[in-house]
């Protein structure tokens, strides 16, 4: 005798069909589902809202009408490819692709595609995610990186963040390298190292008090200071730091910038340099006229 509390089958599938579609409803990712010729048998609401499509416009439709060239002319070869030899390009791995809207409209998203297993015929459901303003987003963060690049080299000025932390990642600029003149990829110059064999002798003492005094909080770092390179040759630097510190005062990274200011340094001594000889000749000049004045009297 049956269980009268018991479910009829067909109660119980009308229920499961309830429950997947206020699931697709209620879904942020637009969800599609195809069959194995990749008409489209659901389509989501976040997918109608995504694609301007309504299910009576798309559904019965194939899924390549959702893609531009080339995925629209590729998706049916990868379909069958799939249903002979179960080769998956797309399905059960995700990518990033292009889709396009009903207006024509073309834009990237993440596409990650499962096979519906125990179904006859095959079913696929795709899930689909509009990434356009991270793409934006990465855009203009490597525009503004490009640019900061261009400027710095322009400027002659590198910039770093280096932590105390030795298990957290430094930043070095390219610029940076350029400018004491380490090839890329060779690690750079420790601070122990760039006190001791790095700084001009003549300036050692005058920046270790000065990066102390940074160290504990007292004053940011700004000074111009000497330094002798690998092959011998001098730079002269301005270097602007601050130390970032924790609650209880111990320094927790650096962060900072130097300028190589050697060209201007260079032209201020050759101005010295001429200043000082103008000087010469005009007091030369000036005994002359001296000389030729007391001889006239005489």
């Amino acid at each position: 005798r049956a269980d009268r509390g018991a479910a009829s089958p067909r109660t119980a599938r009308s229920h499961q069909e309830l429950e997947f579609r206020a699931l697709l409803d209620a879904a942020v990712d637009a969800i599609i589902v195809v069959d194995h010729h990749g008409t489209i048998e659901e389509f989501s609401r976040a997918a109608q809202q995504l694609f301007g499509y309504t299910p009576d416009e798309i559904v019965g439709r194939n899924v390549r009408e959702l893609m531009p060239d080339p995925y629209r002319r590729e998706h049916d070869g990868y379909m069958h490819r799939y249903m002979t030899t179960g080769e998956a390009r797309i399905i059960g791995t995700g990518r990033e692709v292009r889709a396009q809207r009903k207006d024509g409209s073309v834009f990237p998203c993440d596409l990650a595609v499962g096979h519906v297993r125990g179904v006859d015929p095959p079913r696929f459901i795709g899930f689909i995610s509009d990434i356009t303003a991270r793409k934006e987003s990465e855009e203009r963060l490597r525009r503004s990186e490009t640019e900061l690049q261009l400027a710095q080299e322009l400027a002659n000025l590198g910039n770093y963040v280096m932590h105390i932390d030795a298990g957290t990642q430094d930043y070095y600029s390219p610029q940076l390298y350029r400018i004491l003149e380490i090839k890329d990829g060779d690690p750079m110059v420790a601070r122990d190292e760039f006190l001791g064999q790095w700084v001009h002798p003549a300036d050692r003492q005058r920046v270790i008090e000065s990066l102390a005094r940074m160290d504990t909080g007292q004053a940011p770092l700004d000074i111009e200071y000497q330094v002798v390179l690998q092959d011998g040759s001098v730079k002269h630097l301005h270097h602007i730091a601050q130390a970032m510190l924790t609650p209880d005062g111990s320094v927790l990274k650096h962060v900072g910038t130097i300028h190589d200011v050697t060209d201007r340094r260079r032209a201020e001594d050759e101005a010295r340099v001429l200043q000082e000889r103008l000087t010469h000749f005009s007091r030369l000049s000036t005994m002359g006229e001296m000389a030729a004045g007391l001889a006239h009297e005489i």
